[in-house]
């Protein structure tokens, strides 16, 4: 699972104001959800994380997850679907993609000949599976993560820095504070236009251990 962008600390000293506790942990997982849906991406590290993705001919494997920091094993299927976990040496890591000189889906099969025709009929095994278990996202502290920050403090400042006007109920104790401004909590069009061009598919890499 994937960690919060920000913290409670955090998010009550952008706003100026102490958040209680409770609205603050509904608040940052509501907002890291926007911005990471916004994205398509984690953007949090994510350890030994099992990707599974349908095999092409293509020599080529894009990940989905971005930036790829390690790549620990990569198994896929054979003509009779069962798994075989390749050599590190039967493909290679570039940038945010696997790639493999026979493709992501094992060959076709050519059956004995037939006379009435003279010629070999080609036939094709079910699509393959690929199994990658992969380090992405970035670090708690690194620097990527800034601009994905920063959209949540401003959803922040926009929920907590003005509360007038929002709505309160309190039920056992629970305060559901800023109820409808979580409702219609929404990113600015500049901040998502950013965000998806800083961790857009063409911007992460593979980074070195």
């Amino acid at each position: 699972m994937a960690a919060e962008l920000v913290t409670a600390a955090e998010l009550s000293s952008w706003v100026g104001a102490t958040v209680p506790q409770a609205q603050a942990d509904l608040f940052i997982a509501a907002a890291t959800a926007l911005v990471m849906a916004e994205v398509g991406q984690t953007l949090t590290q994510v350890l030994n994380d099992t990707i599974v993705l349908d095999g092409t001919s293509s020599e080529w494997l894009a990940l989905p997850q971005r930036p790829v920091t390690a790549v620990h094993s990569v198994t896929m299927q054979d003509a009779n679907l069962s798994p075989v976990t390749l050599d590190t040496s039967q493909y290679s890591v570039r940038g945010n993609r696997l790639w493999r000189p026979w493709g992501w889906q094992f060959s076709a099969v050519f059956l004995p000949p037939v006379r009435m025709l003279g010629y070999q009929y080609m036939t094709y095994p079910p699509p393959s599976q690929v199994s990658v278990v992969c380090d992405h996202g970035y670090p708690a502290g690194d620097p990527g993560l800034e601009l994905a920050r920063m959209a949540v403090f401003t959803l922040g400042a926009s929920v907590f820095a003005n509360p007038s006007g929002s709505r309160s109920v309190t039920v056992d104790d629970y305060s559901e504070t800023f109820a409808d401004a979580y409702a219609g909590m929404q990113l600015p069009p500049a901040t998502r236009a950013a965000l998806r061009r800083r961790y857009g598919h063409s911007a992460g890499s593979v980074r070195p251990q």
